[in-house]
């Protein structure tokens, strides 16, 4: 599977986006990513930590694929998925962070639609890790992309 795979299969598309798009869902993704960090420590609320970490994640892969023109087709099931392969495609860097993020993607949809899992601290600290490093190097290459914009 490759990034033109999921163009043939209809599944990503190209659209008209820009840095100032990718900056608003990088925007998010560091609203969740600062939710997780200041609850990190309560105890018993481990699993709504990990979606939070989770969803930061996700939102800085949506602002990678914005970066560079391109989208999830689909809003219904695998969205996440195809979200996740597509960024990790685009970015062709980071291979072992978006590995650890496509099971922290499965662990999260086991708790969020199946059965409870326990989010162990290790859990909770690698996931803040790799969402730092993907939400700085997101960072860096939209503000890269900002730099290189037209004054108006």
């Amino acid at each position: 599977m490759n990034l033109q795979n999921l163009l043939k299969n209809n599944q990503i598309e190209q659209v008209n986006t820009s840095a100032v798009d990718a900056r608003v869902q990088l925007d998010k993704a560091y609203k969740q990513y600062r939710f997780a960090k200041k609850n990190l420590s309560e105890t018993g609320d481990g699993d709504m930590v990990y979606n939070h970490i989770y969803d930061s994640l996700r939102l800085a892969c949506t602002a990678i694929l914005y970066l560079n023109g391109y989208r999830v087709k689909t809003s219904g099931p695998g969205h996440h998925w195809l979200t996740v392969q597509a960024a990790s495609f685009v970015m062709n860097e980071l291979p072992h962070e978006f590995e650890r993020i496509e099971k922290m993607r499965k662990k999260r949809n086991i708790l969020e639609y199946g059965k409870t899992l326990p989010i162990s601290e290790t859990d909770l600290k690698q996931g803040m890790s790799d969402a730092q490093t993907l939400l700085e190097r997101v960072n860096t290459l939209i503000g890269e992309r900002e730099s290189k914009l037209p004054i108006a």
